[in-house]
């Protein structure tokens, strides 16, 4: 019985890519057809993550100042955003602001805390490398939440459950929750609220891939250390990479397969641009997975005439943040003429 059901699995998986092919026939359109596939594949991917209804809770945004330094301070904010849910994390300020400045939200992984990400309290390196000070160094505003990302995986694979069982993806809670950190950084007299950009590493580039369909207020995304074959990440019973070797059931939506990977997502952000960084060693992926998959996505956005709006920041390391490319990827999009 079993074997019969894993292989009735497998022709499903092997058949996936066709039917997602099929299904929204991107590269069989004529380009100006894209926008409106992609408000198809957008309805689509709304109904299947689901969302928090509203309930007219105010921000009630509550701050304290927790470093300053020659070049910037350091608060901790929490903001309500349901009734009895909340969003807390580090805003990174910039020293002496005389003009609207862009913003950047940088979500840690699994593992991580916003003070990885800002440095605050910190004594040693991480992964992070304290890319949102260093952001906040060159002139950003900087927000790094503390979302659901925790671990274990049990306790997330329990929300998971709750969540499916109010027809929700996990990811409903923490889009609720970057909305209002948007929000957020939006009523602050000293950002732009044209050039808010996301930036993510491992659970947090999962974050830019999965949420920033659905957060169009989100002028740029970042994903880093996370982007790879979907199709072969969730099914492979090759690799320990594969998720199907791991207790984590966050990584399972319904039909997914059939309609959505990595390439689909990026480009239901299409025409706002997209950076993927990859470390050639990162545990996370292979190096075949990602390239298949970005094959597919540059595919894509070559024939919707937007190649110039993805980019691969490819460097020698492991799941970690290298911040050079990226930086540059940044600067491009929102400090335009720098």
């Amino acid at each position: 019985h079993f074997e019969e059901r894993l292989a009735w699995l497998r022709k499903q998986v092997d058949a996936s890519e066709a039917n997602r092919y099929a299904r929204w026939s991107i590269l069989e359109q004529p380009a100006d057809k894209f926008p409106q596939i992609q408000m198809t594949m957008l309805k689509d991917y709304r109904q299947m993550t689901g969302a928090l209804p509203e309930d007219g809770t105010p921000m009630r945004v509550r701050s304290e100042l927790a470093s300053t330094t020659e070049t910037f301070r350091i608060f901790r904010v929490t903001i309500d955003v349901r009734k009895g849910v909340s969003v807390y994390g580090n805003l990174v300020v910039p020293n002496n602001i005389q003009d609207k400045r862009p913003a950047v939200i940088c979500q840690h992984g699994f593992g991580g805390y916003p003070n990885k990400i800002t440095g605050l309290g910190m004594t040693e390196d991480t992964v992070y490398r304290e890319y949102g000070r260093k952001l906040a160094e060159k002139g950003y505003v900087v927000f790094a939440p503390m979302l659901l990302h925790i671990s274990p995986s049990e306790e997330v694979s329990r929300q998971m459950r709750q969540a499916n069982a109010v027809d929700m993806m996990r990811l409903a809670m923490p889009l609720a929750k970057t909305e209002r950190v948007i929000d957020f950084l939006e009523s602050l007299p000293y950002v732009d609220s044209k050039r808010i950009g996301y930036y993510g590493l491992s659970y947090g580039g999962y974050s830019a891939i999965w949420m920033t369909p659905l957060l169009d207020r989100l002028a740029v995304s970042i994903c880093s250390g996370n982007f790879n074959d979907w199709r072969t990440k969730i099914t492979s019973d090759e690799l320990n990479t594969s998720y199907l070797r791991h207790p984590d059931e966050d990584m399972y939506f319904w039909n997914c397969l059939n309609r959505f990977t990595h390439p689909e997502l990026i480009a239901m952000t299409s025409p706002r641009p997209f950076c993927v960084e990859f470390g050639t060693r990162d545990g996370i992926t292979t190096p075949e997975w990602t390239a298949y998959a970005w094959k597919q996505t540059k595919a894509l956005f070559d024939h919707i005439g937007r190649p110039d709006r993805i980019l691969m920041a490819e460097f020698e390391g492991g799941h970690e943040i290298k911040a050079t490319e990226t930086f540059e990827f940044l600067d491009r999009w929102l400090m335009p003429g720098k």
